[in-house]
């Protein structure tokens, strides 16, 4: 029953978890690359559904029924001004779009630990040419720079 369900769900996240450690930063940057295109697509759809929910209906210059707007009258009866089949497929879609955005938002999430981990390269190149190679100071100069003698 549900203790099944539970522990399915445990395993896939534990394969997951071990697919993305396996994985290399710049294949995580890749993925979070793509998610961002899917999250922006996501976006812009949802804001479009929204816009056409809100817009006034064009018959009667009534506000539009919008994402949570009944779509009954004050009598109770199914609005005559909408369309209602379009309003509850587009409510739905928006819906839809709500539970995939939180997804990619919890994958982008998981892979930027990844994407920003150092590597190997990174740290030996951070070594060599870092902000701090260069400013060693030759043991010939004194630590502190000394004012320059008034004239």
């Amino acid at each position: 029953g549900a203790a099944h369900i539970r522990a399915r769900g445990r395993a896939a996240r534990a394969h997951l978890r071990g697919a993305m450690a396996a994985m290399s930063a710049a294949s995580a940057r890749e993925l979070i690359q793509e998610a961002e295109r899917a999250k922006a697509s996501l976006e812009a759809e949802a804001e479009a559904i929204a816009v056409e929910l809100d817009a006034p209906v064009a018959e009667t210059g009534a506000p539009g029924p919008g994402l949570k707007g009944p779509l009954v009258d004050a009598e109770g009866y199914p609005r005559a001004d909408v369309d209602l089949y379009r309003v509850r497929t587009l409510r739905g879609r928006h819906a839809t779009i709500r539970t995939d955005h939180k997804d990619l938002m919890k994958k982008i999430e998981a892979l930027l630990p990844l994407a920003l981990a150092p590597t190997a390269d990174d740290e030996d190149a951070t070594m060599a040419d870092g902000p701090w190679a260069a400013a060693t100071i030759p043991a010939s100069e004194p630590a502190t720079p000394t004012p320059p003698e008034a004239p």
